[in-house]
């Protein structure tokens, strides 16, 4: 059993005593059980959570320094593409971040794609009501970031989304975008 199969074990059996069941048997424990006690039921969710992240990092404990981990390989490259359909940033990036986590590399933030399109004149940054908002500048209004107009129950607002061309922009400039953001 590897060290990564281990901690998942374990994240499984302190989640089955945080929910008040016997990991070892899959019964309810007895209410009068120390185990069933609310600030240790708590603790084992706190426990659960911090395991969980540390299996989500492949079994690393902390964050890796900022960067230090991701390595552009022809592999990552390889396994990038663009959506059919224009997505929001952070639609557009999850799917890249999981496949750094899958390679075992720290994920490039969204803001390191957002701060290298504000670098490069594709987006501008407003002040909106006291809050920085990103628009598209008129030459990524052609390179296909578009503003659209949504409401929600908090009112209207404008969503930035990145049409199939824009998004495959941001893959072609990739290497850009990372080196900027292991440098800041």
């Amino acid at each position: 059993m590897t060290e990564l199969e281990k901690m998942r074990l374990a994240h499984n059996y302190i989640l089955g005593l945080a929910n008040g069941v016997d990991p070892s048997t899959g019964e309810e424990l007895p209410n009068d059980t120390c185990l069933n006690n609310v600030r240790l039921s708590r603790c084992f969710f706190y426990v659960a959570d911090i395991l969980r992240q540390v299996i989500d990092n492949n079994g690393n404990v902390g964050k890796p320094p900022r960067g230090s981990e991701f390595i552009l390989t022809d592999e990552f490259r390889a396994n990038l593409s663009a959506a059919a359909s224009n997505l929001q940033i952070s639609e557009f990036t999850k799917p890249i971040a999981e496949l750094a986590i899958s390679m075992g590399m720290r994920k490039i933030p969204t803001t390191a794609f957002t701060e290298w399109l504000v670098e490069q004149g594709y987006l501008v940054e407003n002040v909106i009501n006291d809050k920085r908002r990103k628009e598209p500048s008129s030459s990524g209004a052609a390179l296909g970031i578009i503003a659209e107009e949504r409401t929600s129950h908090y009112g209207t607002y404008k969503a930035i989304l990145y049409n199939t061309a824009a998004q495959q922009f941001m893959i072609d400039h990739i290497e850009k975008i990372v080196e900027r953001w292991k440098n800041k």
